[in-house]
């Protein structure tokens, strides 16, 4: 069933997700916006992991901000053809799961992107995926995850949205899966609009103001609504998608 969902997994890919092309977008307004918001931590040269790369889109971003030791890996065929047409020319490696393994890339990577990945693992998959893709990390080297937040209001249709959707996490059960598989110092990314003011395109600007006001009444709608329930542990991130950096220890052991 689910190995059939995937084989056929870039139909409903393309119905939830419009192809986007990263070279619409100029060098600032991908670092602003699409970049993720820890890549300043790396170095200039650092090798970076997509696993779960889908059509490609991070890795193009990256690509386009000067980075050049790159590897995508993705279960998927049929998308990983998206991510062929879409990096050509370029020297990043694309891997299919099915087919191709990622054993000579054992403490390779300055960090992973791990987006929408862990909630299409099987229960009793997921921390021994998480061990091995901490193998695959630089000591000292992170983890990036994204999954759908279940603490948001909108968890359960992002939940549902997916036939091969099979865990919910929230921030309290994210981190639990990571620390048992090793990783260490876990902190939440949060994702707030950012303001910028443009004389060329002020319409963009004003859209960017009334997102963040969209941001904060987001915020304070899901914070009143916890505080009436009296719930505890009291979540930090609201958004939809949430995303949490972890580390290999410099040291292991």
């Amino acid at each position: 069933m689910t190995n059939r969902a995937f084989e056929h997994y870039n139909e409903h890919y393309l119905r939830l997700h419009q192809l986007r092309d990263s070279k619409t977008l100029n060098t600032n307004e991908l670092m602003r916006d699409r970049a993720p918001r820890w890549l300043t931590r790396l170095p200039p040269d650092a090798h970076i992991l997509d696993y779960g790369c889908a059509d490609g889109y991070m890795l193009s971003v990256l690509h386009r901000l000067g980075l050049r030791h790159l590897v995508g890996a993705d279960i998927s065929e049929s998308v990983l053809r998206h991510a062929r047409d879409r990096l050509a020319g370029t020297t990043v490696d694309l891997r299919h799961l099915g087919t191709q393994t990622l054993d000579d890339c054992a403490g390779r990577f300055d960090a992973i992107v791990l987006h929408q990945v862990l909630e299409h693992i099987q229960r009793d998959q997921v921390i021994e995926t998480l061990e091995r893709l901490y193998g695959l990390l630089k000591p000292g080297g992170l983890i990036s995850v994204a999954v759908p937040n279940a603490s948001s209001l909108l968890g359960g249709f992002n939940h549902a949205i997916d036939f091969t959707h099979l865990i919910s996490f929230n921030e309290y059960s994210l981190r639990q899966v990571l620390e048992l598989a090793g990783f260490e110092r876990t902190e939440i990314v949060l994702h707030a609009p950012r303001l910028f003011f443009s004389f060329r395109k002020p319409g963009r600007s004003l859209l960017r103001a009334l997102n963040r006001v969209r941001y904060i009444m987001n915020h304070a709608l899901h914070l009143g609504l916890y505080t009436l329930r009296d719930q505890h542990p009291f979540p930090k991130c609201f958004e939809e998608t949430l995303e949490m950096l972890a580390y290999r220890p410099a040291q292991d052991g």
